[in-house]
């Protein structure tokens, strides 16, 4: 299989791919790297999803309102 996506990538001209290829490779690496965090970082984590799970939170639409406001007034 990996000498056949090597051939692949070898021969396709398409930039678009080749960047999604390399998008998902980068995922992949990511995803493999293991965090150590601290006790005090863990704590955060877990006050932090505490928090979500109240509702005490904002949603991407309600920060970029926000901005628009701040950034027209």
């Amino acid at each position: 299989m990996k000498k056949s996506l090597i051939g692949g990538i070898e021969k396709t001209e398409d930039p678009g791919l080749l960047e999604e290829m390399m998008r998902v490779l980068n995922l992949n690496i990511q995803n493999s790297i293991i965090y150590k965090t601290s006790d005090t970082q863990a704590m955060e984590i877990n006050i932090a999803r505490k928090e979500v799970e109240n509702g005490n939170y904002f949603t991407n639409e309600e920060v970029n309102n926000e901005i628009d406001k701040w950034l027209n007034a």
